[in-house]
């Protein structure tokens, strides 16, 4: 009885962790054009995007308080920001009720 508990329950484990029966059957084709490249180190193949990153996108309409700054080497530097209150009130566009005026 207590076998028959345990093998449900790694059943019902690989279920929970693992729908690869409900998969289709189909096979995965490689991309086309890089067969030729070499394998190499993830920190060699992002190399070429170091100077991709000088600035930060940052959402519209926020306002941000910088709580600290840690230089991390010659060329990266890491900020925490904290968001604040904006001084403005600004406008939500979300979900409106619309009253029609004829209803009484």
């Amino acid at each position: 009885m207590a076998s028959k508990n345990v093998v449900e329950k790694e059943v019902e484990r690989g279920q929970r962790f693992s729908d690869i029966e409900e998969d289709p059957r189909r096979l995965l084709t490689r991309i086309s054009g890089y067969e030729k490249k070499p394998i190499v180190a993830l920190e060699k193949a992002v190399e070429p995007l170091g100077h991709v990153e000088h600035e930060i996108l940052l959402p519209p309409a926020r306002r941000f308080e910088v709580v600290a700054v840690v230089p991390q080497g010659p060329e990266l530097t890491l900020i925490q920001l904290e968001e604040i209150e904006s001084p403005v009130q600004l406008i939500d566009l979300g979900p409106q009720n619309i009253v029609s005026p004829t209803a009484t």
